[in-house]
């Protein structure tokens, strides 16, 4: 089996979700001795550059210079169709959506990864130019199979785009935070209790319900802290709200960091508090429970899939509930101590390997489909 991975991602990703996604299944597929290459003549993604320098070929740069996407999609376009034609691939994964997908022979097999319905559900949260929508209905249309991340991811798919169920696999993916023991963190952090939130906080994310619920609590508010990581600065406007919402400013806290950072925050959390609208997997609780967090999400999308019974919901459009469920985590020590262990156990069906398994026998059986 010799399988390729496409340039998108890697061009278009300094760090991210989706590029870790596929530098982590690379690497495990190289260690069960697969035959696994990922074709980035030019890329600017840091995760590619750190791996071992044997593993890959190609130029990585700080960005694209300005204006350049199209030129340097097109070398990246011919060259990597070249190496394709000579090395004769099984699998050409591609790692994003694009209106034209490299030239290959006819029987390399095409294989999509689709994580969510993002675009579809939430089009208001993208400005009025974003073709995302389009590109992935045409790299949909191309592909022999395609992975989605949960079962709820593929429901979706179903139901939007009409795709034929049986082109369809879940496979879920797999976790892990690298520690880093020198963290710079300041210790009056971790004298008051806290609730986690990780992530983006933009719309369909649904971070202003956890500042509501938390503040429209009056006993709430004065004994627990929200420490946001990830995401940009708080904007003004979402100081205005915390302002607005009763939350004293040094009761709500932003950071950012690295893996090791937020495995600590993770340790010493009274919770992760997950109010998303709609996820297509929802990696943060997996995080959060591989590191004996108790986690409270909404009650929607692939969470329920991905956290199972280790985990305590609400709606995510009722913060009263919100609070309510927050409440019952932060004073019930039996329960927090039975997440703990259900939320251990859980995570533990999620790894890499298992991810890479069950990906490598999608191609297995998109090549026999072709051959």
């Amino acid at each position: 089996m010799k399988v390729f991975f496409d340039f998108q991602i890697f061009a278009g990703q300094h760090y991210g979700g989706i590029s870790r996604y596929f530098i982590q299944l690379y690497l495990t597929l190289i260690s069960m001795n697969v035959k696994a290459k990922i074709c980035a003549p030019f890329y600017i993604n840091n995760y590619l550059s750190n791996i071992n320098k044997d593993d890959r070929k190609g130029i990585k740069l700080d960005d694209f210079p300005f204006r350049t996407d199209r030129f340097f999609n097109f070398f990246n376009r011919q060259i990597s169709s070249n190496l394709i034609f000579r090395e004769k691939p099984d699998i050409l994964h591609e790692t994003y959506y694009c209106n034209n997908g490299i030239n290959v022979p006819k029987n390399v097999s095409r294989v999509l990864t689709v994580y969510d319905m993002i675009h579809e559900k939430f089009p208001d949260n993208f400005p009025k130019n974003d073709n995302t929508i389009k590109l992935k209905r045409k790299a949909i249309s191309r592909a022999d199979h395609i992975i989605c991340i949960s079962k709820s991811t593929k429901k979706d798919l179903c139901e939007i785009y009409n795709v034929d169920r049986s082109k369809i696999s879940v496979v879920y993916l797999g976790h892990e935070l690298n520690s880093n023991n020198n963290i710079n963190i300041k210790a009056s952090y971790f004298l008051e209790p806290y609730i986690l939130y990780v992530g983006g906080r933009d719309g369909y994310k649904n971070f202003r319900s956890l500042i509501k619920a938390v503040g429209n609590d009056s006993k709430l508010k004065k004994v627990i802290k929200i420490i946001a990581f990830g995401g940009n600065s708080f904007s003004r406007s979402e100081l205005d709200f915390i302002k607005k919402s009763g939350l004293a400013d040094n009761r709500v806290i932003q950071m950012s960091g690295d893996d090791g950072l937020l495995k600590l925050l993770y340790k010493k959390a009274q919770m992760l508090v997950y109010p998303s609208i709609y996820e297509g997997f929802g990696l943060p609780p997996i995080e959060a429970m591989a590191c004996k967090c108790p986690v409270v999400a909404s009650q929607t999308s692939s969470l329920l899939e991905v956290i199972g019974d280790a985990g305590v919901y609400f709606d995510p459009a009722n913060t009263e509930e919100q609070g309510d469920a927050i409440k019952r985590v932060l004073y019930d020590e039996s329960l927090k101590s039975e997440l703990i262990v259900k939320g251990l156990l859980r995570s533990k069906l999620f790894s890499w390997p298992k991810c890479a398994k069950n990906t490598l026998n999608v191609y297995h059986k998109v090549k026999g489909m072709k051959h």
